[in-house]
Parts: structure tokens; C-alpha cells; sequence
């Protein structure tokens, strides 16, 4: 009877998994290992946040909360941005959404274009200058620049800030509006942190997205109550008039002073003799005959002769990237109908980068020609100088609009709703919850699966013998 209890079911699986323990290790290994791949290409999750101080005149924070929660101000944050275009490119285990400087291409929807469900659309650059479209699996090939239309849609495909000839598809998802305005409203989160301070949040795919929707929104309900704060009329006090002119006359006189100290040191700077090699030299020469190619209109043909000498090889891209841009404009207006704004957008942009990339290196070339004293000391009474002279602007300028209101009859000034960034941040979302939960998950399905396998295995293997 003992002999028949100790065979029993539960001591037959036992058994059973003891003599197979090796394959169950394996299983769990190999679900664990799975479970790790998984996580280290998952798509990344960022949480961007702001805190925001509010004026005084802002009852409670609460209020502004709700004014940047408000469906208006998220639409009009959206449309501003035009977050309805979302760049993805698809690798084998994780999908990345680019925005902002990491953008290859620009995808610019054109006016007319209606769209009531999301879209979807993949595109191929084939060799530098046309784009294969694969649009509801329908395959187009259409020139950079060049306006398409495809059932509501109508677009242009621009070059953007990251563009390379050779680079791997990339994928567009097109949301409405008003998809977009409840996706945003239902990522955002804010907290009260004090009487005149609030957090701000969102959770988006991608941080400096996140961070120009939030700065945005802000910007919105600033715009807004600046208008309004200017157009209630109250009864004008007349005698106020003479003695905020007097204030006006005073604060100039001060800004002067600062200013002609201001003169005193650039002409200190400027007699301490200057050590410039001749290399940088030449590049400041260069700089110099450059900027004047780079302020003209965008409609005109410029470009920017090659023998330049400007020693540095980011300049020297950005000048053939702009060259090349102006001509392939010439060549593409020439030969089809292409696009001019669709051009000018792409040039605008590195006629931007080009004039701060060479101001940014001119500034460093004359500071290091300086002598360090010199440098560090004029550094310091610079700085000093420019804030002082900068705070007594804004009064002016404050005082400036009080003595505008009242001339024309919009009497005194209106309460300042204003919010202001005090500090922002990202941070890549923690994965270690989903992380246990995942590796837990792997762990049974590694011990239950084979389990399982070898018991009805071994069913059927009884089974047979039974039969015999």
C-alpha cells in the first residue's frame, strides 16, 4: 500500500520535472533572455516638466491650471506647433519619434488639406532628391519640393535640419486635431507646489517635443492676457502725466551714464594691443565678406563664393549645404513646377545656422586675441555694466507704456496675469515596475511551458502503453 501511495500522481510529476530539470533551466533562460532584449530596445517614454510661477494677481494657481488645461489653449498649443505631422522611424524591436533638429526631412501640409481619421505614410528617399510614398500601400515617387495631391491631402516634402542622401524609411502618422487636442489633454498633469507656484507634466515619446508643447501652452495664456490687459479703458488722472515724463527724462539720463561707460571700456579694449594669428586673421576677414551674402532676401539667387579661408569645417559645410540648396532651387524652378516657399523654408533655416555659427566662432577669435587680464577683468565689468543698463530699459519701457495709456485714454495699467518658467526638466521614464513584472511573466512561462509539454508528453506516452 505504501509502495502505491508513493507512486502516486504527485510524485510521478516530480519526478518527472527532476529528470528534466536541464530543459526547464534552459526554458527559463531562454525567456528570461527574451524578456531582456525586450526591455533593452523598448521604446523609450519621457516625462517633461515645468515649474511655473505665477504673478500676483492670479488668485490661486489652481486658476492658471485650469487656463492651460483648457481645450482652446491645448488646440491653439497644436496648431501652433503643428504637432499634427508625428516622425517615427521603425527599427526591428523599437519605434523612435524624432522632432525638432532630428528631422531628416519636413513633411508640409498644404493648405485645402483635410483629414478626419489618422494617417499613415511611409517614405523612402531613393537617391538624394526624390521620395518613394508609400500611402495606403499605394507606391508614389515625387521630387523634393515638389507640391503632391492624393485624395484630401495636398503636401510638400522639404529637407530638414538633419537631412542626409542615404538614411532608412521613415514613417508619418497625420492626427487630427481634435485626436491630438484629447491625446495632449489626457498627458498633461499638473500640481500645486505653493500659493504662486504649480508643476506642470506631460508624457510624451519624444523630451524636446514635450518641452515646446509645455512652453508653448505658457506662451498662449501670456499672449492672451496681455491683449486683455490692454483693452479695458478707465478715467485718465491728467496730473500724472508731467511727473512719469520726468521719470521718463531720468531713467534715460541714467541709461546714458551706462552707455558712456559702456564706450569708456570697448575703448580701453580696443588700445590694449591685440596678439591675432594670421590664420584667424584670414578667417575674420572672411567672416566679414561673408554676413553680407547672408542678409539678403530669400526670393534672391546668392551664393557664396568657395575661395574663402574660414578654417573650420562646420562653416564650410553649412556654406556648401547653403550653396547647393540656392542651386538646386534655380535647377528645380527651372525644369518642373517645384515648390519656391518650399525651398525658401530649407534656406531660411541655414541662412540662420551659417550667420549664428559665424558670429558665435568671430566672438571667440576676437575674446581669445585679448590678454587674459583684460579679458577676465572686462569680462566682469561687461557683464555688470549690461544687466544695469538692461533693468533700467525695462523700467523705462514700463514707464514708456503707462505714459502711451494714458495719452490715449486706456488709463492706468492692468492687473499683470503672467506666468513665468522658473526651472525644466526630462527625465526617461523608470522601467524597473514593468521590468519585474516582465521578468516574473518570463519566469513562469519558462517553468509552466515546458511543464505542461512534458506531462502531456507523458500522457501520452501512458496512454500508448495502456493500448498495449
Amino acid at each position: 500500500m505504501n509502495e502505491d501511495h508513493n507512486k502516486g500522481p504527485g510524485r510521478n510529476i516530480s519526478g518527472l520535472l527532476f529528470r528534466n530539470k536541464y530543459l526547464i533551466i534552459a526554458s527559463v533562460a531562454v525567456f528570461v533572455l527574451a524578456a531582456s532584449v525586450y526591455l533593452l530596445f523598448s521604446s523609450p517614454k519621457y516625462k517633461v516638466r515645468v515649474e511655473v510661477a505665477t504673478s500676483n494677481n492670479w488668485q490661486l494657481p489652481i486658476t492658471a491650471i485650469n487656463e492651460l488645461r483648457s481645450e482652446t489653449a491645448i488646440k491653439n498649443a497644436v496648431k501652433a506647433l503643428k504637432l499634427q505631422v508625428s516622425y517615427y522611424r521603425k527599427g526591428t524591436f523599437t519605434t523612435t519619434e524624432l522632432y525638432g533638429d532630428s528631422l531628416p526631412i519636413k513633411f508640409v501640409l498644404g493648405k485645402g488639406s483635410t483629414y478626419n481619421s489618422p494617417a499613415e505614410i511611409t517614405i523612402n528617399l531613393i537617391n538624394g532628391s526624390v521620395c518613394r510614398i508609400d500611402q495606403n500601400n499605394v507606391l508614389t515617387d515625387v521630387p523634393l519640393y515638389h507640391s503632391v495631391k492624393y485624395g484630401s491631402l495636398n503636401y510638400t516634402i522639404i529637407k530638414g535640419p538633419a537631412f542626409k542622401p542615404t538614411q532608412p524609411p521613415l514613417t508619418l502618422k497625420i492626427t487630427p486635431f481634435a485626436n491630438l487636442t484629447e491625446l495632449f489633454s489626457k498627458n498633461l498633469n499638473a500640481k500645486v507646489l505653493s500659493s504662486n507656484s504649480f508643476e506642470l507634466s506631460i508624457n510624451v515619446n519624444n523630451a524636446q517635443k514635450g518641452q515646446a508643447f509645455l512652453n508653448k501652452l505658457i506662451e498662449i495664456i501670456n499672449n492672451r492676457y496681455a491683449k486683455t490687459s490692454l483693452t479695458g479703458k478707465t478715467d485718465i488722472d491728467k496730473s500724472l502725466i508731467p511727473e512719469l515724463n520726468d521719470s521718463i527724462t531720468y531713467y534715460k539720463a541714467i541709461a546714458n551714464k551706462y552707455r558712456q561707460q559702456q564706450n569708456v571700456l570697448n575703448h580701453i579694449r580696443k588700445t590694449i594691443p591685440t596678439v591675432t594669428p594670421e590664420k584667424e586673421q584670414v578667417a575674420l576677414d572672411a567672416f566679414d565678406a561673408i554676413k553680407p551674402y547672408l542678409t539678403k532676401p530669400l526670393y534672391t539667387f546668392v551664393l557664396i563664393p568657395d575661395g574663402y579661408d574660414v578654417g573650420d569645417s562646420h562653416i564650410e559645410k553649412l556654406i556648401t549645404d547653403f550653396n547647393n540648396a540656392q542651386l538646386a532651387k534655380q535647377r528645380q524652378l527651372r525644369d518642373s513646377d517645384a515648390n519656391a516657399s518650399a525651398f525658401n523654408l530649407e534656406i531660411g533655416s541655414l541662412q540662420k545656422k551659417l550667420l549664428n555659427a559665424i558670429t558665435f566662432r568671430d566672438k571667440r577669435i576676437r575674446d581669445s586675441s585679448q590678454p587674459k587680464w583684460t579679458r577676465s577683468v572686462g569680462a566682469f565689468l561687461s557683464e555688470q555694466l549690461n544687466d544695469s543698463l538692461a533693468h533700467v530699459n525695462a523700467v523705462i519701457k514700463n514707464k514708456q507704456q503707462q505714459y502711451t495709456r494714458l495719452i490715449h485714454g486706456s488709463g492706468t495699467q492692468a492687473a499683470d496675469l503672467s506666468l513665468t518658467v522658473i526651472e525644466q526638466s526630462d527625465t526617461r521614464e523608470s522601467t524597473v515596475p514593468r521590468s519585474l513584472l516582465i521578468y516574473l511573466l518570463a519566469l513562469l512561462a519558462g517553468l509552466i511551458l515546458p511543464s505542461l509539454l512534458l506531462a502531456f508528453n507523458e500522457h501520452l506516452i501512458s496512454k500508448r502503453e495502456t493500448a498495449h
